[in-house]
Parts: structure tokens; C-alpha cells; sequence
């Protein structure tokens, strides 16, 4: 317990320490959800505090975007569902041949390419999605559309219990031409408010 409590200490001495931890943990975990679960526990156990705990959240929060800028970059670009089996491969041979020291990063790789391989399903998945969502009628210009909008962005995070998720079907509707930039960006903010339920129910 000592040896955790020094430790969470020492990523976590200053402002700055905390936000890349909590950076960090949610690049490589591609889950501010789970970074948020986490430190909520650390705090509850008492290894870090309160204010500790605030910078790691930060930190997750701006982590979270990882997502939305790898799919932007290099989702749209390239074939995931290609490129996703090798990487998949990698980490379970990784995970299963590698020293011990290393297989760690082995469901680092594989985490990476069921992401990728998810991508690509919703990539063809939303070529459809304005057959049965009809957007359109969700005028941002109303402030009621845009409730509504955030409203289903919130929706849509509580129930995937992933930000970064319901960012990656967002984007991926709006290059299928399913939604329009101004009706994402009110998904996405939604999104990230939603991400904040799992903070209140974890503690």
C-alpha cells in the first residue's frame, strides 16, 4: 500500500505531473472512463488526494481527444479494417511470446487494433445512417435542436460509457455525410459532458 501510495505520489506531485498522467492513462487506454474510475478509487483509498486527483481528470479529459485526432489523421485516410488484424496479431503474439517485461504492451497493440477494426465497422455502418436518423431536421439554428443535440450526444456517452466511442461515431457520421460539422460539434460537446457521469457515479 506504502509502495502504490509513494508511487501515485510521484506522477502526481505538481499540476503539470498530473495532467500528463492522466494524459497518458487515457492515450493508452483510449478510455477516459476508466481513467476517471481509477483515480475516483485512488481517492477513496486515500493514495492521492483530492486536489491530486483533479489534474489527473483534466488530464483524461484532454487525453480523450486522442481519439477524434487518430481517426481525423489516419482513419479516413487509410484502410483501418486492413491495417487493424495486423496490429491485433502483433500484440497477441506480444502479449504471448514476448519476455514478461514486455507483454504488457501487447494489449497496447491489440487495444489499438480492435479500435481500429471498430472504426472501420462504423465507417461502413454510417454510410447508412441517414436512411434511419434523419438529421436534417435538427436545424442548428434552433435552440432546441441543439438541446436536443447535446442531449443525445450526452445519451449516447452514458451509454457506451466511452467518450472517445461515441467521438469516433460522431466523426465517422459526419465524413459519411450523415450529420453536418455544426450538429457534430454539438454531439461531441454533449459527449464530453456526458463523460461526466461516470465521475458521479463512481464516487
Amino acid at each position: 500500500g506504502e509502495t502504490l501510495k509513494k508511487w501515485m505520489n510521484t506522477f502526481t506531485k505538481g499540476t503539470l505531473t498530473s495532467l500528463l498522467t492522466g494524459f497518458l492513462m487515457t492515450v493508452l487506454v483510449q478510455s477516459s472512463t476508466a481513467t476517471t474510475i481509477l483515480t475516483v478509487g485512488f481517492v477513496s483509498a486515500g493514495l492521492i488526494s483530492f486536489v491530486q486527483s483533479i489534474g489527473i481528470i483534466i488530464g483524461a479529459n484532454i487525453g480523450s481527444t486522442s481519439t477524434g485526432w487518430l481517426i481525423s489523421l489516419l482513419g479516413f485516410k487509410i484502410s483501418l479494417q486492413a491495417m487493424s488484424l495486423p496490429v491485433i496479431a502483433l500484440g497477441v503474439l506480444i502479449q504471448y511470446m514476448a519476455p514478461s517485461d514486455i507483454k504488457k504492451y501487447g494489449g497496447v497493440f491489440t487495444g489499438f487494433g480492435l479500435l481500429f477494426l471498430g472504426i472501420g465497422f462504423l465507417q461502413k455502418g454510417m454510410e447508412n445512417a441517414q436512411d434511419w436518423i434523419r438529421f436534417e431536421s435538427f436545424d442548428t439554428d434552433s435552440v432546441w435542436s441543439i438541446f436536443l443535440l447535446i442531449g443525445i450526444g450526452i445519451v449516447m456517452t452514458i451509454i457506451m460509457q466511452a467518450s472517445s466511442a461515441a467521438m469516433a461515431a460522431t466523426l465517422t457520421a459526419l465524413f459519411a455525410g450523415a450529420i453536418d460539422f455544426g450538429q457534430a460539434v454539438f454531439l461531441v460537446i454533449g459527449q464530453n459532458i456526458g463523460t461526466t457521469a461516470t465521475a458521479i457515479v463512481a464516487s
